[in-house]
C-alpha cells in the first residue's frame, strides 16, 4: 500500500526546508561579516608595515649621506685632538 502524502505533510517539509535556508543565510551572513573584520584588520596591519618600510628606506638613505657628510668633522676633532696633545 502507497503512503499517503497530504498538503500538510508537504507545507510542514517545504517549513523545514524554509528553516534550513534560512539558517544558512544567517551562518553566511555572521562568516560575510567575520571575513570582513578580518580584511579590515588585515588592511591596516599593512598599512602599518607600509609605514614602517617607508620609515626604514628612508633611515637607510639618509643615515650614510649623515655619516658621509659628517666623517670630515669627526675625523677632523680626533686629528686636532691628537695634535694639540
Amino acid at each position: 500500500m502507497p503512503e499517503q502524502v497530504t498538503h500538510t505533510d508537504i507545507y510542514h517539509r517545504l517549513g523545514v526546508i524554509e528553516g534550513a535556508i534560512q539558517g544558512i543565510n544567517t551562518q553566511l551572513a555572521q562568516k560575510r561579516d567575520d571575513m570582513n573584520s578580518v580584511f579590515n584588520r588585515l588592511r591596516f596591519v599593512e598599512a602599518k608595515v607600509a609605514v614602517g618600510v617607508g620609515i626604514a628606506l628612508v633611515l637607510s638613505v639618509a643615515v650614510p649621506i649623515v655619516i658621509t657628510a659628517m666623517a670630515p668633522r669627526i675625523l677632523f676633532q680626533q686629528v686636532e685632538s691628537s695634535q694639540s696633545r
